[in-house]
């Protein structure tokens, strides 16, 4: 079991010499892949918190940081009132 293990994560590192036949051993190409992967999932979940509140205020009609960004193209796409 704990040899499955040491395999599956990929190396065991003794003396800058990994202990894993080459055929095991992961190209750069699928490290590059899975640290994109965990790049991508680790940014989601650290926007999802501030997005949602920021989402969240919207829908109240609360203030929020960008309005004074954005009121102003707000007038400019609205229609005037007849």
């Amino acid at each position: 079991m704990l040899a499955n293990l040491i395999w599956g994560a990929g190396a065991l590192v003794i003396g800058g010499y990994m202990l894993v036949p080459s055929s095991a051993r992961r190209s750069s190409d699928e490290r590059r892949r899975l640290a994109e992967i965990a790049i991508t999932i680790a940014v989601t979940v650290a926007l999802a918190w501030p997005l949602g509140l920021y989402l969240a205020r919207i829908w109240q009609g609360e203030r929020t940081w960008l309005d004074p960004v954005l009121r102003p193209s707000s007038a400019w796409s609205t229609p005037a009132p007849a």
